[in-house]
């Protein structure tokens, strides 16, 4: 009989360190929670031309620290997670042949982090400067479905040897520098 009640209470033990580990270690369960993994699509505009992007996964910030600019501000398609391209953060890294730029990702929801995401294209070939359609993954943990959405951003091709048009504002998207 005793050996039963210490097996009940072995089994419900590991039950609460598998299935509430916040319980069983007193963590503070408002917590933020983890960063979804975000993946863009590469664009391709020829079979020689094209961009491939890389995400690094940033820090939790408060949702209202980088406020979301309307032009720049995007939605997934089931409206769980609204997409920020920085534009601020926008850098050609022509030394090392690709450019970076930050996006922030917060739920819809009224409450809770946004986290910041740094993305590194890297061009292939020779294609002229654009504001293109980006598809963008969220993908929340691995056993949720992921959501997915479009976001602007501004493309360059180093080797692209015409005027390099670089974003300004939301009035005038690009001005044009001569080389």
């Amino acid at each position: 009989m005793a050996f039963c009640v210490l097996r009940m209470l072995y089994l419900a033990l590991i039950g609460v360190l598998v299935l509430h580990p916040a319980i069983a270690f007193g963590l503070n369960s408002t917590a933020s929670p983890t960063p979804p993994a975000v993946s863009l699509d590469p664009i391709t505009f020829t079979t020689a031309d094209r961009i491939t992007f890389k995400t690094f996964p940033g820090d939790t910030i408060n949702r209202d620290s980088r406020p979301f600019k309307p032009e720049h501000s995007y939605q997934t398609d089931d409206q769980k997670y609204a997409v920020f391209f920085d534009p601020d953060s926008l850098v050609f890294d022509i030394k090392n042949n690709c450019f970076t730029f930050d996006l922030v990702v917060r739920t819809t929801a009224a409450s809770g982090p946004a986290w910041v995401v740094s993305v590194r294209g890297d061009p292939v070939g020779r294609f002229p400067d654009a504001l293109e359609d980006v598809d963008v993954k969220i993908q929340p943990s691995p056993l949720e479905k992921a959501s997915s959405g479009k976001v602007k951003i501004p493309v360059h091709s180093p080797e692209y040897d015409e005027a390099i048009e670089v974003v300004k504002d939301s009035d005038q998207p690009f001005m044009v520098v001569p080389l």
